[in-house]
């Protein structure tokens, strides 16, 4: 991939001090990542979503040796330039966290002590406009975190958000509205954008978003303080980059590298991946399996972890003000038992 002009430009700026970039790696829930992780020098580290390295810097400032997992050019760059200072302490990956397993094994890595994965999209994805993830600035309608067009796992396809807009039925375009943007309205609005389709054609964030805001009730404008497109916009984004099915091929890849007593968090920021993760964490701690018809509880074969967080942890107040970003962030831990 070659990066982008925009990105270029963005970057020459933060090393001319020109640009904030805080947003990118600001980490949440810092100490809390850190606590519950039990990050220490000399443990081995997994940075799954390393990003603008904000959580890979907490790590290696506490003297951990970490390694970053990014499908996504931008962030490498950004990142690795960041931290050099660490020199050798920082391993960066040009992967996407769904093949953990096979990425450390080329490393030679056989187990590590610790995983995290911060699954929210960065603040700097949804700034860029030449991203097209945001509503808010004029973009090509692409939304990839992968911006090569290479098939990184066998979840995502490589394809824009314009052409999943160009090519997918009515059908299907309102079941990922309705499940993964929870949107009201979506049988209505996967219609008329196959409708509009035959004579227009999706190319920029702006155009589709004011095409969504054109087909809303004026009450339901009048009543909502999100933009009409917020709940499209974030379905499209995870269907574009396959995000429930990339979680999915992660989770147990991730247990099956950490040391026993290793640790393994979660961060996400929708329902639904929480959810997942939940259930994974909650499948693979069941030491005890029952049945009504069984004659008695059987051993769960699928035991393999012990939960830390019994409840989601979340942010508190005083990072909400400052970080409004973080009000939605879920933080799930779990520990490998065997």
């Amino acid at each position: 991939m070659t990066l982008s002009k925009e990105f270029l430009q963005e970057l020459e700026q933060a090393q001319l001090g020109n640009t904030n970039w805080e947003e990118y790696h600001q980490p949440i829930m810092p100490q809390e990542v850190v606590d519950l992780l039990e990050v220490k020098s000399g443990k081995v580290i997994v940075d799954a979503t390393l990003g603008g390295g904000g959580h890979t810097e907490l790590f290696l400032s506490l003297g951990a040796q970490v390694i970053g997992f990014d499908q996504d050019e931008e962030a490498r760059v950004w990142a690795k330039q960041r931290l050099s200072h660490y020199g050798d302490k920082l391993t960066v990956v040009a992967s996407n966290f769904a093949h953990i397993d096979e990425k450390l094994s080329e490393l030679g890595v056989d187990s590590v002590d610790a995983i995290f994965a911060d699954i929210g999209v960065s603040s700097h994805h949804l700034d860029a406009d030449y991203r097209g993830m945001s509503f808010q600035r004029d973009g090509a309608l692409d939304m990839r975190m992968n911006q090569t067009g290479q098939q990184i796992s066998s979840e995502q396809t490589g394809k824009t958000a314009a052409e999943i807009i160009a090519q997918t039925d009515a059908e299907t375009l309102s079941y990922w509205f309705k499940t993964y943007g929870e949107e009201p309205m979506a049988w209505r609005l996967a219609q008329r954008i196959v409708e509009a389709r035959e004579h227009t054609e999706f190319k920029t964030t702006l155009q589709l978003a004011e095409f969504i805001k054109d087909q809303m009730p004026a009450k339901r404008l009048a009543m909502s303080r999100k933009h009409p497109a917020t709940k499209v916009f974030q379905a499209l984004r995870m269907v574009v980059n396959a995000e429930l099915g990339v979680l999915e091929a992660f989770l147990p890849r991730a247990v099956s590298c950490l040391k026993v007593g290793g640790l393994v968090g979660v961060m996400s920021f929708h329902s639904l991946e929480d959810r997942q993760v939940k259930q994974f964490f909650k499948k693979k701690s069941q030491k005890m399996l029952d049945q009504p018809n069984w004659p008695a509880p059987r051993a769960n074969p699928d035991y393999s972890l012990d939960v830390v967080t019994s409840k989601p942890v979340m942010a508190g107040e005083d990072e909400v003000a400052n970080n409004p970003r973080s009000r939605s962030a879920k933080l799930r831990v779990a520990r490998r038992a065997v």
